[in-house]
Formats: C-alpha cells, sequence, structure tokens
C-alpha cells in the first residue's frame, strides 16, 4: 500500500488560487464599504435637514441649517432676532458627516445654478415650512456618490444614492 501526497507544485497552485480569490473578495466589500459611508452621511443631512424643517415650523422662527462643504459636517440654529442659537432639542447642533473609513467629498448647487464649493452654504429654513435657497447637496468618496435634495417648499427632502431615489420618511 502506497501513501500518495501532495507535490510541491501542487500545494503552490493550491495557495495561489487562494490567494486571488481572497483579493477579489477584498476588492468586493471594499466598494461595499464606499457605498455604505456615501448613504450614511446622505442619511444624516437628511436627518438633519428634517430636523431644521421641523424646528421651525414647531417653534415658528427661523432656523438656519448650515453645510460646513470642507469638512463635511450640518451645523442647525435657531435666529432668535437674527442671533444663532443652539436649538436645545436634545440633539448635537454640529454633526459631522460620516463616509466609513473614506474621505468624503461635498458640493451645494442651488436650484438656480449656483455652484459652492469649498466653503460655508446656508440654508434657511421658515416657519411656513419654505427653505431657501433650494438645491441640491452633493456627497462623494471614491466611485461613490448620493445626492441630497433640499426643496425650495414643504415636498419632502430626497436622496438619490446611485441610480434610485429615496424618499425619506
Amino acid at each position: 500500500m502506497t501513501a500518495r501526497a501532495f507535490t510541491l507544485l501542487e500545494l503552490i497552485l493550491v495557495l495561489a488560487v487562494l490567494g486571488i480569490l481572497a483579493s477579489v473578495v477584498a476588492a468586493r466589500l471594499s466598494g461595499l464599504r464606499g457605498t455604505q459611508g456615501v448613504e450614511l452621511a446622505a442619511r444624516q443631512l437628511v436627518e438633519q435637514a428634517q430636523r431644521a424643517r421641523h424646528l421651525a415650523i414647531s417653534r415658528s422662527l427661523p432656523v438656519r441649517l448650515r453645510l460646513d462643504l470642507a469638512t463635511p459636517a450640518v451645523q442647525v440654529q435657531l435666529l432668535r432676532d437674527g442671533a444663532p442659537t443652539d436649538p436645545a432639542d436634545g440633539h448635537d447642533a454640529r454633526v459631522v458627516l460620516r463616509g466609513g473609513s473614506e474621505r468624503l467629498t461635498s458640493t451645494f448647487v442651488r436650484d438656480d445654478a449656483v455652484a459652492m464649493t469649498g466653503q460655508v452654504a446656508d440654508i434657511m429654513f421658515w416657519p411656513d415650512a419654505r427653505s431657501d435657497p433650494a438645491g441640491t447637496w452633493s456627497i462623494a468618496t471614491t466611485g461613490r456618490s448620493a445626492a441630497v435634495h433640499i426643496p425650495g417648499g414643504p415636498r419632502p427632502v430626497t436622496v438619490a444614492i446611485g441610480n434610485g431615489t429615496v424618499h425619506a420618511p
């Protein structure tokens, strides 16, 4: 009876195939993480825009949603007699958008086609449910992007990620 063993060449080929499969799986998971990061940042922005609109209506005061395009971060401020104050509604006044492990870039384009990049963009929410200026905030990582549209009237804030559009609740 003879014992059969693998040759060194066979072992090297099996390890090479496993290495190739592992690199393909890692590349797929990396791309998925980037998509989730952009989606998370878009959802955070939608939550803050809805919060600003709700605060303006419920407190009958104008609310400023400040978009820091360089960070990117979002800050919600009540305007009492023109002076910005913390909304004191139990949430952080300033929220840094998270994009997973990848760096986020962002731009804001008003509906009248004026683009703002690398600076601060302010959107005002009024007690009658208007917002001004209306526009779209685009958030991106390498190869992934999302667009959050903040309408000028009482219509809902929408998110477009990839090819699909999802209305925020």
